[in-house]
């Protein structure tokens, strides 16, 4: 991962020497993204979070219903695959999950699970993308989404949701640190420009937009930050998220030039008014 080494006045940075930084930043990060695909402990994060349930909004619903904190959930077998057992004496949370009938078509079972807090044993592998610290560039990008005309919003959202991209609004989860508010305003940022833009130039033309797989636009919302936070010299997650959502070092190459205008609007609107 690119280190922080400091953070720097915009207004020092000349276009050429733009330019420049952000085709090495992009490069690296490519590297880095391949390195981590091979990475041991990011596999086995990936094998964990393949065993654990994955749940309907209807689901959700039931599990905090009965078990308002429960964080991460999975039947005795697949807790039992991942070294951990269920404590004697656990309530299991009753779900729903599909069954299909010897005559055809799908009928719904109630099927027992239990949260990692009702459980005990081997340490689960995790994937940490938070950043620590604080920035002033946090006020930097607010600047820069007025500047592209983007009202920045800090309330709550869905778990596991830090932020969201709606077409000319972001949402930032609240109480987040400096850094990581600075990264996610500059990958909701990058969707802006690149994809709802996209959405909204197709809506007016009447034609259908361009259809980028999750792991495209995925891939370029967090390049594009990846340049914006080092250009800033401050840190990024971006090699582990862009893997964990099925990126490529290939697919951060092939959007670099999307990948640099983005960044340069968004770096550019932070320096206005500066």
């Amino acid at each position: 991962m690119l280190a922080a080494a400091r953070e720097i006045d915009l207004s020092q940075v000349t276009p050429r020497e733009l330019r420049a930084a952000m085709k090495v930043h992009l490069e690296r990060l490519a590297g880095e993204v391949d390195a981590t695909r091979r990475d041991g402990g990011f596999l086995e994060v990936l094998r964990t979070m393949a065993r654990l349930w994955r749940y309907s909004l209807l689901n959700q619903f039931f599990i905090r219903v009965q078990r308002p904190r429960a964080t991460r959930v999975a039947g005795r077998k697949a807790w039992a695959a991942l070294d951990r057992q269920v404590k004697p004496g656990e309530t299991p949370i009753a779900i729903l999950a599909p069954s299909r009938r010897k005559q055809g078509g799908v009928r719904f079972v109630a099927v027992e699970v239990f949260d990692v807090a009702q459980t005990r044993g081997r340490r689960l592998a995790s994937l940490d993308l938070s950043l620590r610290g604080g920035t002033r560039h946090v006020r930097t990008l607010e600047r820069a989404a007025r500047e592209l005309g983007v009202q920045v919003a800090y309330e709550p959202l869905q778990p596991g949701i830090r932020g969201s991209s709606q077409g000319g609004r972001i949402s930032v989860l609240p109480g987040l640190p400096g850094r990581e508010r600075a990264a996610i305003l500059a990958h909701e940022l990058a969707h802006e420009i690149l994809h709802q833009a996209e959405r909204r130039r197709a809506a007016e033309l009447k034609r259908p937009g361009p259809a980028p797989t999750h792991a495209e636009r995925e891939t370029e919302a967090d390049a594009t930050a990846y340049v914006v936070l080092a250009v800033l010299g401050l840190p990024s997650k971006a090699p582990r998220y862009i893997a964990w959502q099925g990126g490529t070092g290939l697919g951060v190459l092939r959007s670099m030039t999307r990948v640099q205008r983005a960044a340069r609007a968004i770096l550019s609107a932070g320096m206005a008014g500066a």
